[in-house]
């Protein structure tokens, strides 16, 4: 009854947590490998800023808030209130529409519509209809400073909100307009934001133009640099491989080479028997990178050590599990180039 009591907990366990694939949980493995990826760790950081590739002016003055679409560009301007479609490769304009509001500034695209910010005034942010420009739903921003709101990005879940000279970056339910979480913005003048897929992207026109990789975690900054041949940075957007930065002053629209490359860590440690002090051969340490969920994995020796490698720099969720014992977990932080070290005690 006991091991049937703990293997329904466990399994109710990883389905909340992660959705594990539970088949780990009894299996026997018979690997010489020490780990093994569940999912790739690609593009997890960057070592070194590329130039800039291209560039081609703004169909308008003072262009601002900048989106990507899978395939175009688009760009907001509070220069002329318009909302333009841009063709990545010339600058053409292929379609645009009035703005739903005078000085539209952050722009976004959730993979159907795109959410557009407004920088005073109402203080609002809409969801509009790409196609037509009709608005389809809006709900007031919460930035704090000044009634500025000046970047938007979509993560595939939540919206990302920051405000000029607001201390905060709000994420929200885009469904109801409701703050779900906040962290720190850095610098002092935050402007546009991305999101790359694992990590944040913030243009800053504090002294120097800088622009700021962050962890959506807890703000801190993975990466900066200056580009010194852009004007007023404002607008941001990332494409999958490359960033996309407006600049205010100089009307001009640059395409910026980031050079991937990984940055990575490893989380090391021993599984020992909570009862007997005895090493745990075969037992599972799963980490769960936070709060994006690409998953890693590791087999304990015959000496109880296990290591999990090649991972990016982030919070991990870490589980411990063998057949026959209790499972247990942990919260670890893996930084670039170091190990960190999380032993485990199950207790059979």
């Amino acid at each position: 009854m006991k091991n049937i009591f703990r293997s329904i907990s466990l399994l109710g366990f990883l389905i909340l947590v992660s959705s594990i694939h539970i088949q780990f949980l009894y299996a026997e493995p018979n690997m010489a490998l020490m780990g093994g990826q569940i999912a790739p760790q690609e593009n997890a950081g960057i070592e070194s800023i590329g130039d800039i590739l291209f560039s081609f002016p703004a169909p308008a003055s003072r262009p601002w808030g900048l989106a990507w679409d899978g395939t175009n560009l688009w760009l907001s301007s509070d220069g002329d209130n318009t909302i333009y479609n841009l063709d990545p490769d010339t600058g053409a304009v292929l379609n645009s529409f009035v703005a739903p509001s005078s000085f539209p500034t952050g722009l976004t695209f959730d993979g159907e519509y795109l959410w557009v910010s407004e920088y005073g005034g109402n203080k609002t942010i809409y969801k509009i209809d790409p196609d037509t420009g009709s608005v389809v739903f809006s709900f007031p921003s919460p930035t704090t400073v000044g009634g500025y709101t000046d970047g938007l990005t979509f993560d595939g879940q939540f919206l990302w909100v920051t405000g000029f000279g607001d201390p905060l970056i709000y994420k929200m339910d885009p469904s109801t307009g409701t703050v779900v979480d906040t962290i720190p913005a850095p610098g002092s003048w935050s402007r546009d934001i991305t999101w790359d897929g694992s990590n944040l992207w913030i243009a800053n026109t504090n002294p120097g133009g800088e622009i700021y990789q962050i962890s959506p975690v807890d703000g801190t900054v993975l990466n900066s640099f200056i580009l010194p041949t852009v004007n007023f940075p404002v607008g941001l957007t990332f494409d999958g491989q490359y960033l996309w930065v407006s600049g205010l002053s100089d009307n001009t629209i640059y395409q910026v080479d980031l050079e991937f490359e990984p940055q990575i860590g490893s989380i090391d440690g021993k599984v020992k028997d909570a009862v007997t002090g005895g090493a745990i051969p075969k037992a599972f340490a799963l980490a769960v990178k936070l709060p994006t969920k690409e998953k890693a994995f590791a087999v304990t020796n015959n000496d109880g050590y296990y290591k999990i490698q090649d991972l990016a720099p982030a919070y991990y969720f870490i589980l411990c599990f063998k057949k026959g014992y209790d499972f247990a977990w942990d919260i670890a932080k893996v930084e670039s180039g170091q190990t960190t070290i999380v032993d485990f005690k199950l207790t059979p």
